[in-house]
Order: structure tokens, then C-alpha cells, then sequence
């Protein structure tokens, strides 16, 4: 099968059907088979609007989801969403076959790799401030009052 979401109910029936482990509907890129005697699938995953959304839904925290990717001479050109519009980004890696990469802002533009970038952790120490102790003196009246 092309897609790892379908499978049969009951493969022992007349005509089994492929159903779609996402929702437990019928697959819809399925068709009957006479040869097989069961309906096999149509080789269209690329167009499956479930098998796209939990793709999308699957990539790791932190990354952008590659809409489109086309080879280019370097490795591949990739097209990633990022604030509702497709930005075109180059990707220098021949065996590039991910669904995802990760994005660093320069002031350029966008720096492209298949892995997380290294974070680096700052320490600040707090700043210890002087306490000033503040004594203050009552004024005793020294009169007398006859």
C-alpha cells in the first residue's frame, strides 16, 4: 500500500474495502481491483488532504513545514511557510528528504538546516546591591515645664 494510514477491516470479505486509520472512514484515493478482488490504493498520498494535515501536525516543535522543495544545483531549493506566506530558501544538501527544516534569522534573511540550531544559554548574574542602613534619631526635648 502507498500511504501507512490504510488498511482493510475485513480482509476475508467480498471485496474488502481500504479504510483510512486517521478518521476509520473509507480511503478515498482507493479503487476496485477485479484482478486482486479487493479494492487497492490509487498512489495519490501527495494529494490526500488528511495524510497532508498529519503530516503537518507531526513535524518537531520549532521547525517550519516545507510546502514545496524542487532540486537546484547545490542541493535543493525548499519553499517553507513562515507568517502566512511562502518564502523560497536554498537548502545545500543533495540527499535532502525531510518535511521540515529549522530557520535562523540573520539580517540577510533566513539561515536553513536540517537539524536544530545550537542555542546558547547566558548567565546573568544578579546585580547584589548595597543595603544602606538608615538609622534615625529621636530628638529628645530637654525643656522643663514648671
Amino acid at each position: 500500500m502507498a500511504c501507512d494510514y490504510q488498511y482493510y477491516k475485513d480482509p476475508n470479505s467480498y471485496y474488502p474495502m481500504l479504510y483510512c486509520s486517521i478518521d476509520n472512514k473509507r480511503c478515498l484515493y482507493s479503487k476496485r481491483c477485479e484482478l486482486e478482488k479487493r479494492f487497492i490504493s490509487l498512489d495519490n498520498t501527495k494529494e490526500c488532504y488528511k495524510y497532508n494535515m498529519k503530516k503537518i501536525k507531526n513535524i518537531p516543535e520549532g521547525s517550519f513545514y516545507v510546502v514545496n522543495k524542487r532540486p537546484s544545483r547545490n542541493g535543493f531549493y525548499v519553499y517553507v511557510e513562515i507568517d502566512g506566506k511562502n518564502v523560497k530558501l536554498n537548502i545545500e544538501d543533495k540527499d535532502f528528504n525531510q518535511d521540515y527544516v529549522y530557520l535562523k534569522k540573520t539580517d540577510i534573511g533566513y539561515e536553513v538546516s536540517k537539524v536544530p540550531f545550537a542555542i546558547e544559554i547566558v548567565e546573568e548574574k544578579p546585580i547584589e546591591s548595597k543595603k544602606k542602613t538608615v538609622t534615625r534619631k529621636k530628638k529628645i526635648s530637654s525643656e522643663k515645664t514648671n
